[in-house]
């Protein structure tokens, strides 16, 4: 099968670079021997179309500044989707840089979804937030074929949108990281990047609040890179 996978966030981006980055190069890397990959990222400076184990690496859009990657990366990924070649288009749907290939190729193309903004880019950005918002809700009215990290999310799109096709590929983690160590630092460890509202510290700090009381040994650790006015 030839899969064409859109995401703007790639694992060397320096403005992203996720978890959910290292998530799907990792889900590739397994399916590479069975099928033909073709990833499709956001260009950002040093950026270079390249291929590896049996995966080809493309980079779309301008690497100016951040902004006009996201945006051009949406844009050109968008029309290129509606005319690539491929039996499976996959998009790691980000509200921010929407690829909708699911407006025409509804059929073959798949949303891979981590988590629901909800109203959260408007709190955040303002009279900005409401074009993320719209495509938020764009892609859960308009496409058919989802998959989630998360059994909470799929149901919410299965029951709240009425979509029967959706798949949950949980988020794995390596087993070895459960063998005792002996270093109980007796803490509740976030570690992610930091960013109130997006990633929901916000409502952690919030339950940390409400248990600290009864878990005095325990504290809450947040780990991770932000900007200034989150980190602070």
């Amino acid at each position: 099968m030839k899969i064409a996978f859109y995401s703007y966030d790639s694992i060397k981006n320096p403005w992203c670079g996720g978890g959910g980055a290292y998530r799907d190069l990792m889900i590739h890397q397994k399916l590479a021997g069975r099928h033909a990959i073709t990833c499709y990222y956001g260009k950002f400076k040093g950026a270079a179309d390249h291929a590896d184990n049996g995966i080809g690496f493309r980079f779309l859009g301008n690497p100016a500044t951040y902004l006009i990657s996201r945006i051009s990366y949406a844009l050109l990924a968008t029309i290129h989707s509606l005319f690539v070649k491929a039996d499976l288009i996959v998009i790691g749907y980000s509200v921010f840089s929407p690829v909708v290939p699911f407006l025409i190729r509804n059929r073959i193309t798949i949303l891979e979804m981590f988590h629901l903004t909800g109203p959260g880019p408007v709190r955040k950005y303002s009279l900005f937030g409401i074009a993320p918002m719209i495509a938020e809700r764009l892609a859960l009215y308009g496409a058919r074929h989802f998959i989630c990290i998360n059994n909470s999310l799929a149901d919410t799109i299965r029951n709240v949108y009425k979509k029967k096709s959706v798949a949950v590929v949980y988020t794995g983690f390596d087993e070895e990281l459960l063998k005792e160590t002996g270093d109980d630092r007796n803490c509740i460890l976030y570690f992610g990047r930091i960013d109130i509202y997006m990633k929901g510290i916000d409502l952690m700090v919030d339950a940390y609040e409400k248990i600290a009381g009864d878990h005095p040994r325990h504290r809450l650790v947040l780990a991770g890179r932000g900007s200034d006015h989150d980190v602070t």
